[in-house]
């Protein structure tokens, strides 16, 4: 039996119900509490206990550059200080990669406090931030660069959520680097026959339809202006196209439809978390979209939301990437090249006109042999136990 030790999570999310981190976050707080003794601070606790300590956020607009600086810069100070009030020599630090500013300092505290470190990697930073085009950003790539290598090479270990991820850290890190792909619980999925969604019979698109879904951020690594070039030279009467979610470039489909006036495209905005069950039946297939160049930097966590919810996938990324990896080996949805909108389409139209026939309806299934929190929470545990 492994020995039980004490556990800081120091993260910006834990909750569940406040994005797909803190969902990921919840369970894995929830997982390690049955064998350690773990302690959370967050700035979205539930309540203030001896073992939840909830560090207030400023607000901040996340879509100002120099407004979410100091936004981030203010929480990451407010969590230094009380991870330093209540850490003791010898225990093991887990952190993510948000707030972005916090890992910046955990070498040093991990130094100055004898503390171990695991590192789970959503988004990988600093390489992340360079496909944003952003002229600041650009100017300290070179030591940005240096800097996160030394960062990466003092954690104790580091998870991350991609194989492709695994492959671009490991020429930068010499720290032992195990992959964990994000988790889902069946039990939180609520699996809806297309049939009976209230979003689709609303909308009037029946079963001659084959409707194609982005549900969920639509930042600037999402590639929108390629989903809707894309959509322009769609030919078949047959394809539907539902965007949920927002973002910085939510935007740009609005701008699409007041231009454009398609009848094949619509837009909700943003779903309550208590309708994801019901955003996630309104398709046929979900898209699961990067810009080119994220190979290794990221994995969207939609991807396995959908497959818990038995839709087919159409992953439109680089080839080679964790979700594009996933939908070749067990067959459940298409690849297409990112940032090709002509290509785009011709594979819509082919998926319209032939492909449906192609999927088999073992989605669930495949599921819940590889992607079940389960499956994933028992890994983690392991690699929490050898550390």
């Amino acid at each position: 039996m492994a020995q039980r030790k004490r556990i800081l999570i120091c993260t910006q999310y834990v909750h569940s119900k406040s994005n797909s981190t803190g969902y990921f976050w919840s369970q894995l707080v929830n997982s390690l509490r049955d064998s350690h003794d773990v302690i959370v601070i967050s700035c979205d606790s539930e309540d203030k206990t001896e073992l939840n300590f909830h560090v207030k956020a400023i607000n901040h607009n996340k879509n100002h550059l120099i407004s979410r600086f100091f936004g981030l810069m203010i929480l990451t100070y407010k969590m230094l200080m009380t991870l330093k009030r209540h850490a003791r020599p010898g225990d093991l630090v887990m952190t993510g990669t948000n707030p972005i500013f916090l890992i910046l300092f955990m070498p040093l505290l991990k130094v100055q406090l004898k503390l171990k470190w695991i590192l789970l990697v959503h988004d990988l930073y600093p390489w992340n931030l360079f496909r944003s085009k952003s002229s600041i950003v650009n100017l300290i790539k070179i030591p940005a660069e240096r800097c996160f290598t030394k960062i990466y090479n003092s954690c104790c270990q580091i998870v991350v959520i991609g194989r492709d991820m695994r492959e671009i850290l490991s020429s930068f890190t010499n720290s032992p680097i195990e992959v964990v792909q994000n988790w889902v619980c069946s039990d939180d999925i609520k699996v809806i026959e297309r049939s009976k969604s209230c979003i689709l019979n609303r909308l009037g698109w029946g079963s001659d339809d084959i409707v194609f879904q982005f549900f969920g951020n639509m930042g600037r690594l999402q590639d929108i202006d390629n989903l809707l070039m894309a959509i322009k030279n769609v030919t078949s009467p047959s394809a539907k196209f539902l965007f949920i979610g927002d973002g910085v470039k939510s935007y740009k489909v609005q701008e699409f439809l007041n231009e454009e006036n398609p009848p094949n495209v619509k837009y909700l905005g943003s779903l309550e978390m208590s309708q994801n069950n019901e955003g996630l039946a309104a398709c046929d297939i979900s898209i699961v979209s990067l810009a080119a160049g994220m190979y290794g930097l990221g994995v969207p966590s939609k991807f396995y939301f959908s497959l818990a919810a038995g839709k087919s996938i159409l992953a439109v990324m680089d080839a080679g990437s964790e979700v594009s990896r996933s939908v070749k080996e067990h067959n459940i949805g298409w690849c297409c090249n990112a940032s090709d909108p002509v290509l785009l389409a011709q594979k819509i139209d082919w998926i319209c006109n032939e492909g449906m026939a192609l999927k088999k309806d073992s989605h669930q299934e495949i599921f819940r042999r590889n992607y079940d929190a389960k499956i994933l929470l028992s890994k983690m545990l392991s690699i929490v136990n050898n550390v």
